[in-house]
This record gives structure tokens, sequence and C-alpha cells, in this order.
């Protein structure tokens, strides 16, 4: 196939819908996770009354240990099946599932809390190789297309895991502000709770987009 020059590679992926589509879900996972990363060991110790060391820990073997599992679970899964939309699309309503279970009930129980971290961590993981699966599949991609395409799709990414943690503090404040709660701690709690609870529904742009996407595998 013939390469094309790498002058208006990223015009042509841009006119392309369904790399639109995985740039946006690549972009709304990287801003809810990166928040969810930086806050989870203060949440965690503040809401559940954890050490702050058995915080961290339970926070850094969470997402690295099951994701692991979960990536390699999702591209055995897309190979026995051959599809590639209902991963994409699972891995986001699972996203969101685990957001909404972490943050609607880890005050009350921390196995519930825990169970949470564990759906997120399954949802954010097993639609991974999907996303690097689907533009070699996709019609008019060579191999400069795939490449720039991943490069499009990561930078798109890595901004929003900037942005987020700015946004995210800033959000944390002003819903400390209107905490019922009379001490700080309480008022952190409450923030971060509701920060982390509306960055969730990020992942309600991440689904929307992957039912849009057509199927590439066979």
């Amino acid at each position: 196939m013939e390469q094309i020059q790498e002058k208006g590679v990223y015009r042509y992926l841009w006119r392309k819908q369904e790399i639109r589509l995985l740039c946006i879900i690549f972009m709304m996972d990287f801003f809810c996770y990166s928040y969810m990363v930086v806050i989870l060991p203060t949440y965690l110790a503040k809401a559940a009354g954890m050490a702050a060391s058995a915080a961290g820990l339970l926070a850094a073997a969470a997402f690295p240990a099951i994701g692991i599992l979960r990536s390699m679970a999702g591209g055995i899964l897309m190979s026995a099946t051959g599809k590639r939309k209902p991963i994409l699309a699972a891995g986001q309503a699972l996203k969101l599932a685990g957001v909404l279970v972490l943050t609607l009930f880890l005050e009350q129980s921390l196995p519930a809390g825990i169970a949470g971290i564990i759906i997120f961590a399954v949802g954010n993981g097993m639609w991974m190789p999907v996303m690097y699966t689907m533009p070699m599949e996709m019609d008019g991609m060579d191999d400069n297309r795939v490449g720039a395409a991943f490069a499009f799709m990561s930078s798109c990414g890595f901004l929003m895991g900037f942005i987020s943690p700015i946004l995210g503090g800033g959000l944390t404040n002003i819903m400390m502000g209107m905490a019922p709660g009379q001490t700080t701690v309480l008022c952190h709690v409450f923030g971060l709770k509701w920060s982390l609870f509306l960055f969730g529904f990020t992942n309600i742009a991440a689904l929307l987009c992957a039912l849009r996407i057509e199927e590439t595998g066979k």
C-alpha cells in the first residue's frame, strides 16, 4: 500500500468519524482516571478512616494489578469473539458504574467502596486492547496513519490527564463550600466525593461514542 506523506495525515485522521470517536473516548478516560488516581488515597483515608499507608497501598494495587488482568482478559475476549464494539462499550459502562458505587457507598461500607474501585479498574483495563486494534482494521488506514492515530489519541488523552486534576481541585473547593459538615475533614470528604461523582459522568460521553462507532471486527 502506498504510504502517505506526513503532511496532512492528522487532517485526514480528523475527517474519519471513527478516529474522532476513539479520540473522545480516550480523552474522557484519561480525564476521569487521572483525577481518580490523584485523589483516591486521600479520599479512602478520610472517607473510610483508613490509615494513609493502607489507603495508598490499596489505591496503588487496585489499578495496576486488576488493570493488567483485565487488559489480558479483554484481549482474549476480543480474539475469541472477533468483536470490538461490545467490549469497548462495556468498558465505559463499567467505569461509570464503578465511580457511582465508590462515591455513593464508601462512607457506609468500605467493602462496597473497594468493590467500586474494582469495577472501575475492570472497565478501565478491558477496552484498551480494542482501542489499539480498531484503527488497524479501519478502511483507508496504513502503517503511517495507524501510528499517527495512536500519537493523536495519546496526545489528546495526556492533555486531558493534565487538565483534570486542576479542574478537579477547583471543583472540590466549590463543593466544599456547599458541604453541610462543620469540620474541615468532613468538608473535604464532601468535596472529594461529589467532584469525583461528577467526573464519573464523563464516561457517559465515552459510552455514547462507543455505541456510535462502527464495528471493525469480523
